[in-house]
This record gives structure tokens, C-alpha cells and sequence, in this order.
């Protein structure tokens, strides 16, 4: 079997001329980069972060509310004014600004039937007499001052806190004055008018027929106490023209003791 010669191409001498020159290509600066580039780890710039997303718009904000002042609620209707209580005979116990005027009525009547005497009718006139003279003493801080003008009874009171608008009060309170009041005097008068027992025996006076009251109050300075004024009150009762007439006689008529 015939063997085919190998052809090679010829070895470059070192010496020569063109294996110099390939030797300096192999070494080349090409050559030396990419080997470089092949040992060094590649330089890799991270890519700038994403920016965020914008913001999303706020929602638009809600008209206000209307602001509802409620309107006030309706004010109650005014109390009607109490009725004035009736007396006897039908008549209106007006004329004064006692709270309690039927009270003092029937008071006033009840001590009378106690000691023999008939029942007082109501007198306006007088009533209002009383009132008038009543808010006169008031100005003058509840002094209790006698008008003269006919029988008359008083009582002042000076308290705190202040006093009511009552009046029958006054009305148990000059009855007391019957524990003063000897009914076997052999003189009347002379014997009993001393011992100041005169509001006791007017308010039962036999022959007495009408009566009215009246009542006012005023501010009194105080300091001691919160807001520096306590009150007064003063209460006038009238009694027409009979009553403590001045007599032993007319006394031992008029003043009777209690059955």
C-alpha cells in the first residue's frame, strides 16, 4: 500500500525575519488586552435604582359640613299667674303680695272663732293700704314703724338665706302673745296693754269686721355672710277702725278667752 508524504509547511526560524515578526505579534498590545480582559473581573455599573412611583394625588377633600346651630328650643309657655284666693263673702283676697293670703284667712279666722269672735271679711282697700306701707318700711330696711293710720299689726324678719313671700307666720306669731294675756284683769287694758300684747288682741278683736294684709321685702348688707346681704321681710296687717280701743271696758267686750 503507498503511503501519501505529508506535506508540512516549513518551521520559521527564530532567526529569520518573519519569526520575529510573528513573535512580536503574539505579544502584541491586542494581544495583552485581551488577556487582561480575560484575568480581570468585568467592571459592571449597577444600573440607577428605579425611581419610585408618584405619589398618588390625595383625594379631594370633602366639602365641610355645614355647621347646624340648633335652634333654641321653644321656650315653655309662662306659668299662668295663681288665682287669687276668695275670702269671705266671696271676695278676692287681692290688694297685697302675700304668697299665702288664703292662709292667712283662714289663720286669722280660725284664732278668732277660738276666742267668741265671728270671722273677718277680706277688704282690699285695706289689703292694698297694707302694701303700700309695707314696701315704704321695706326701703327702710323692714323698721318696724306704726303709720297711726287705724289698727295695724307688723312683724320684720331679717335672715339668711332670704325670706319667702309668706305672711302667715306673722300670723302665728302675734297669737302668742295670748300666753301674756290675763282674762280675769279687773282691768283689762290698764293691766294687760303692758305686757305688749296688743297684735294678740287686735287680730281677735270681737267687733272687728275686715282685715288685709300686704308684704314686701328688701335686701339688708350683710357681710357675713355669702354675697354680703341677707333680707328682710316686713308684713302689715289692718284691721279698719275697731280694734284696741283703749278702754277696760271696751277690752273686757272685745277680748274673750278661748272656749
Amino acid at each position: 500500500m503507498r503511503r501519501r508524504a505529508l506535506r508540512r509547511c516549513p518551521a520559521f526560524s527564530s532567526s529569520s525575519p518573519a519569526a520575529s515578526s510573528a513573535s512580536k505579534a503574539t505579544a502584541s498590545t491586542p494581544a495583552a488586552k485581551v488577556q487582561a480582559m480575560l484575568l480581570s473581573p468585568p467592571v459592571i455599573k449597577p444600573s440607577p435604582p428605579p425611581r419610585p412611583p408618584p405619589l398618588p394625588s390625595p383625594p379631594p377633600s370633602p366639602a365641610p359640613a355645614a355647621v347646624l346651630s340648633p335652634s333654641p328650643p321653644p321656650q315653655p309657655p309662662p306659668r299662668p299667674s295663681p288665682p287669687i284666693p276668695m275670702g269671705g263673702g266671696g271676695t278676692l283676697l287681692g290688694g297685697g303680695d302675700c304668697l299665702d293670703a288664703q292662709a292667712v284667712f283662714d289663720t286669722t279666722n280660725m284664732y278668732r272663732a277660738w276666742h267668741q269672735a265671728a270671722p273677718l271679711a277680706w277688704s282690699v282697700t285695706l289689703a292694698a293700704a297694707a302694701q303700700s306701707y309695707a314696701l315704704q318700711l321695706a326701703s327702710q330696711k323692714c323698721a318696724l314703724i306704726h303709720s297711726g293710720a287705724g289698727p295695724e299689726n307688723l312683724m320684720s324678719t331679717i335672715r339668711y338665706p332670704k325670706p319667702d313671700a309668706s305672711c302667715n307666720v306673722a300670723v302665728n306669731a302675734w297669737y302668742q302673745e295670748v300666753n301674756y294675756y290675763n282674762f280675769t284683769a279687773a282691768q283689762p287694758f290698764v293691766d294687760n296693754w303692758p305686757k305688749g300684747i296688743g297684735h294678740f288682741t287686735a287680730l281677735v278683736w270681737k267687733s272687728a269686721t275686715k282685715f288685709g294684709c300686704g308684704m314686701a321685702r328688701a335686701d339688708v348688707p350683710m357681710p357675713s355672710v355669702p354675697g354680703g346681704f341677707a333680707g328682710c321681710k316686713i308684713v302689715v296687717c289692718r284691721y279698719g277702725d275697731q280694734a284696741n280701743i283703749a278702754s277696760n271696758l271696751e277690752f273686757l267686750k272685745n277680748v274673750q278667752p278661748r272656749i
